[in-house]
């Protein structure tokens, strides 16, 4: 049982980590949240109170996961000023891709159940457009404006579009990740200039 000064925080990551590894060999709806607190010893009732549900777990390890591919790319770019926009969000999305790299089987899990629950969809798409929105910012666009923020559902569309084709890539180095999403920014940008969003 867990000890009774463990804190419900200390708790929640116990249940985030079981979850989360769990996903990486059982499907969505063959996880539940009282089978992994009883694996861990935890009350059902307190993991409710630690966790709320599965759900919130998974998105905590999401953004977890993002923000530290964010901290990454922030250091990356502040090393090299003089990088271009393009070159940011290239290294940046192809960044957040190698910190996923180990978890491809909870992705396509998660990819899976979110094409039959549109709750889950929704909350997967929302924690995407926020971690673009963190991406734009330390790529130097910040200011709010309707250019920006057609900026920010664009690159959210682009980033769900590579997923398969990041999911279905097994080459060592994500080679084959890379040249497509160079090549659907640039298109983006290229659209972008037509139609006079940038």
């Amino acid at each position: 049982m867990p000890s009774e000064t463990e804190s419900l925080k200390e708790m929640q990551d116990k249940l985030k980590e079981a979850v989360w590894a769990d996903l990486s060999r059982k499907k969505w709806d063959q996880i539940s949240l009282e089978t992994v607190a009883d694996d861990l010893l935890i009350d059902p009732t307190q993991a409710r109170l630690a966790a709320g549900n599965k759900m919130k777990l998974v998105l905590d390890k999401l953004s977890e996961l993002d923000r530290q591919a964010l901290a990454e790319s922030h250091e990356d770019f502040s090393e090299d000023p003089d990088a271009t926009m393009h070159d940011k969000l290239l290294e940046g999305s192809l960044h957040r891709f190698e910190i996923y790299q180990p978890y491809k089987s909870q992705i396509r899990h998660l990819h899976a159940a979110a094409m039959r629950d549109p709750k889950l969809g929704l909350k997967l798409i929302a924690s995407l457009k926020l971690t673009v929105d963190q991406l734009l910012c330390i790529c130097g666009d910040k200011q709010p404006s309707l250019q920006r923020h057609i900026r920010l559902k664009g690159l959210t569309a682009l980033l769900m579009s590579v997923r398969s084709d990041w999911l279905a890539d097994d080459s060592s180095d994500m080679a084959k990740t890379a040249k497509i999403l160079d090549k659907r920014l640039k298109q983006a940008a290229e659209w972008a200039e037509s139609f006079r969003i940038v």
